[in-house]
Parts: C-alpha cells; sequence; structure tokens
C-alpha cells in the first residue's frame, strides 16, 4: 500500500490517479476546477475533509473569490490533507464503532444511513453508488477495511 503521509515522494502512480481526479472536474480544461468541486475532487483522492477544512483552505488558493483552484494549488492543498493524518486509520476507526460484534463487516443499509446523516455527508444517489462499488456480489454486508482501503487509495 502506497506511504500517502509522505506527499514529497509521491509515486508516478499517485500523481497520475490524482491528476486524473483533477482533470475529470476541469470541465473548460484550463488546468483549473470549480472551487465548489474541491471537496469532491479531494474526497475522489482518497482524503477526508471537512467542510470547514475546506472553507478554510479555499481562502488561501482563492483570496479574490473567483471560484477557481488552479492545479498546483490543487497540489499544495491535496499534500496539507495527506499530512494531517492518516485517513484510513481514521476511517477504520470510525467504521469499527459501528460493527458491535467485530466481524469486520457493516450492514450496507446501515452503511446507507451513516453516508447521508453522519458528517459530511453524501447524497443518497453518491451513497447507493459507493455501497454498489463496495458490495459487488450483493451480500448486503461490506468489508469496512476494504471499503477504507478503497476510499484513501482508489480501487486496486
Amino acid at each position: 500500500m502506497p506511504d500517502l503521509l509522505n506527499p514529497e515522494e509521491l509515486s508516478d502512480e499517485q500523481m497520475s490517479t490524482f491528476r486524473r481526479h483533477f482533470d475529470s472536474f476541469d470541465f473548460r480544461k484550463e488546468g483549473s476546477i470549480l472551487t465548489t468541486d474541491l471537496g469532491t475532487v479531494l474526497r475522489a483522492c482518497g482524503q477526508v475533509p471537512t467542510e470547514a477544512w475546506i472553507r478554510e483552505r479555499i481562502k488561501v488558493v482563492d483570496p479574490d473569490g473567483k471560484g477557481i483552484v488552479e492545479w498546483e494549488a490543487f497540489l499544495r492543498l491535496l499534500k496539507q490533507s495527506l499530512v494531517s493524518g492518516n485517513p484510513d486509520d481514521e476511517l477504520l476507526e470510525s467504521f469499527r464503532r459501528f460493527d458491535q460484534l467485530g466481524t469486520g463487516q457493516i450492514d450496507s443499509s446501515q452503511l446507507r444511513e451513516i453516508l447521508t446523516t453522519l458528517g459530511d455527508s453524501l447524497s443518497p444517489e453518491e451513497a447507493d453508488e459507493l455501497i454498489s462499488d463496495a458490495d459487488q456480489l450483493g451480500t448486503g454486508k461490506i468489508s469496512y477495511e476494504s471499503l477504507c482501503r478503497t476510499l484513501v487509495y482508489g480501487p486496486d
């Protein structure tokens, strides 16, 4: 598993993945994304920023309020997010709290409720898409360790 806590040594594969996510929101193909998409792109890169963290960083990267984040500024923010804590450990601990039997799995309906109601919640559609990807066998049970790895490091 890549060491995401050393952002100065991002692998070519990581940089390519991050750039791909960034570019997927660069609708004008000008090397920038809208500030309103910043959280979504960071999350696509495996980060778990809070809305407050995002708002504070937008003030830094877009001080004139144009609503744009350039690639280099995004990369700096991503690196800040990477060194601010291990999201894998934080996510695992969060899911463990809901795993009362210690099975390493979470029920898809419970996961949907968590994703759509707690913290920086997802829309029902986003939650359903994530759950569908995580429960490819359709068992209704999701390994939260596997889910966390996918969320943080991307699909295998």
